[in-house]
This record gives structure tokens, C-alpha cells and sequence, in this order.
């Protein structure tokens, strides 16, 4: 019950912000600049909501997935990654099932 009043309270939040509509110009060029990462590397990109947080799809050197915050609608700016942040579990349980299916499609791409 608590969990559904609290996200009630943040979609709350969300509607009093200037981002109803769409996102904002400055969330829309983090997307873009991720989603263009990930096309040069050749990996899928997903961007997605999860508690008040729009996250994106980043992969390292080795090609290593992790779900990324990069815009708070709740505040309605860019996430500073050199401070401590909260990942969601939704963010979490996606980050494994992309790295495990990663790694099953290169277990078959290794097998032909």
C-alpha cells in the first residue's frame, strides 16, 4: 500500500513539472547521445522510467551493460554520476537480464 502512495506522490510530481508532454530538450539530447553510443558499438539502447528517473543503457570497453540514470523528472535536471546515487530494482533486474542475455547470444555466436 505504502509502495503505491509513493508512486502516486512522484507521478504527482512529475505532472507539477514543466516535462507533461514529452521530455525536455535537454533529457532528449542524453537520449540521443546514448543511443548514438550504442548504435557505433553496434548494442541494442533502451531508455526507461522507473521511479521518477529516466535511465538509459551504457556499455563499457568490454561491452559490459549497465542501466544508467541521467535525468530526474522529479527535479527536472541532469543526474550528477560522480554523486552518490539510488538505482532502482527495475533498473537492476533489466542490467542483469540484458547482461545475461548478452552473454547467451555470444555463447551461440561462438557455437557457428
Amino acid at each position: 500500500m505504502q509502495e503505491i502512495d509513493k508512486k502516486e506522490e512522484v507521478i504527482k510530481e512529475i505532472k507539477k513539472s514543466k516535462i507533461v508532454g514529452g521530455l525536455s530538450g535537454e533529457a532528449k539530447q542524453l537520449v540521443d547521445k546514448f543511443r548514438r553510443i550504442a548504435k557505433e558499438k553496434g548494442q541494442p539502447f533502451i531508455d526507461f522510467e522507473s521511479e521518477g528517473l529516466l535511465y538509459v543503457t551504457f556499455y563499457d570497453k568490454n561491452n559490459l551493460v549497465y542501466c544508467v540514470p541521467i535525468f530526474s523528472f522529479k527535479d527536472n535536471k541532469r543526474v550528477d554520476l560522480k554523486k552518490k546515487i539510488y538505482i532502482s530494482e527495475d533498473a537492476k533486474r533489466l542490467e542483469n537480464i540484458l547482461r545475461n542475455s548478452n552473454k547467451k547470444r555470444n555463447e551461440i555466436k561462438k557455437d557457428y
